[in-house]
């Protein structure tokens, strides 16, 4: 919240130093209903991804946001479709496709570890030691 209070402040202050006028209210309540669900909504379920699924393929699959932002931009907003936008899709089209078919079946020991949580859905240790 902090941080959100200095940038937002911040931003406030450049735009004053650089002459920009306060846009209408109505134009301040659509950026921030905007800011709740794209970046608010996407923090939430990003967090409980990781509880899910574990911080490496929750990463992955939260990186992917860009991409999934480049083809609304191209579908609905006309955006061009450049060589860098088909590279960079298809770079994540490829990591997402490892990490959803990666497999992690060889054997190695665990020291036993006691928690005061549980463990489950642990996606990389579903197997016998």
């Amino acid at each position: 919240m902090v941080k959100g209070i200095i940038a937002g402040s911040t931003n406030v202050a450049l735009a004053f130093v650089f002459g920009e006028e306060i846009p209408a209210l109505r134009i301040i309540a659509s950026g921030m209903v905007l800011g709740l669900f794209a970046y608010g909504v996407s923090l939430v379920l990003f967090v409980i991804a990781l509880r899910g699924v574990g911080a490496a393929r929750a990463g992955a699959y939260y990186s992917v946001a860009p991409f999934i932002g480049a083809i609304v931009a191209i579908a609905f907003f006309g955006e061009a479709v450049t060589i860098q936008i088909a590279l960079a899709g298809g770079l994540m089209a490829v990591g997402t496709w490892l990490h959803l078919t990666e497999s992690h079946s060889h054997f190695h020991p665990h020291s036993l570890i006691e928690h005061e949580h549980e463990h489950f859905p642990d996606t990389e240790h579903r197997h016998g030691h």
